[in-house]
């Protein structure tokens, strides 16, 4: 369920994505959490690399990753060259940040104490739920990340949907778990609950112990 503390905003050639990437030697990447997680495309569930920040280069895949505000890592990655027209570029760029307003992510995630806080009286365990915002991606951290890219548009063909302010004029951002939870009980293929930056809902699963709480 803490999947469902992280907020995720990205970008490709299409414009709004779900974080990830694929190279043409079988790579799979993509923001999870705080984290860039690569694997084969063959065993998504085997990461072959996790990166919180720094500068990387598996194979045919190329990463610039830094930490920033909301917890978040910022990540600008990318597969082939644009010098080299006979590689087919790719690229994407993403942040995924905890999307709660206070700061919980040093202690006790936000569900996790509504779920001890949840039970008849006899079952808590002291916990105490205070209430809080949840803000998913804001604008500042889309401000963060464009930053970011523009620190290597070196890498970026000049024509590139990520050099044109069109494309992060567009940018909206989702709960992870959402759209985890709406993959696996509604085989959901598209991204749930998409907003702007700054305009986050209260994730489905938090929603659900929020009136639990409440009983």
């Amino acid at each position: 369920m803490a999947l469902s503390n992280w907020d995720l905003l990205a970008l490709d050639e299409g414009g709004v994505c779900g974080g990830g990437l694929e190279t043409p030697t079988g790579l799979s990447a993509m923001i999870y959490k705080d984290s860039f997680r690569v694997s084969e495309a063959s065993d998504p569930d085997a990461a072959v690399l996790i990166l919180s920040e720094g500068d990387a280069q598996f194979r045919d895949l190329m990463i610039k990753a830094v930490r920033g505000p909301q917890y978040g890592i910022y990540v600008m990655a990318w597969t082939g060259s644009r010098w080299l027209p006979e590689k087919p570029f790719k690229a994407m760029a993403g942040c995924g940040v905890y999307g709660w307003a206070d700061d919980r992510h040093s202690d006790t995630d936000h569900e996790c104490a509504l779920i001890l806080d949840s039970g008849p009286k006899r079952w808590r365990c002291g916990a105490t739920y205070t209430p809080a915002k949840y803000e998913g991606v804001l604008p500042d951290s889309l401000s963060f990340l464009r930053a970011h890219v523009a620190g290597h548009l070196d890498e970026l063909p000049d024509d590139h949907p990520l050099r044109q302010g069109e494309t992060w004029a567009g940018a909206q951002r989702f709960n992870q778990g959402d759209t985890y939870i709406a993959s696996q009980l509604f085989q959901h293929e598209s991204l749930t609950g998409l907003t702007e930056p700054g305009r986050a809902s209260l994730p489905i699963m938090s929603g659900q112990l929020e009136k639990l709480h409440d009983v």
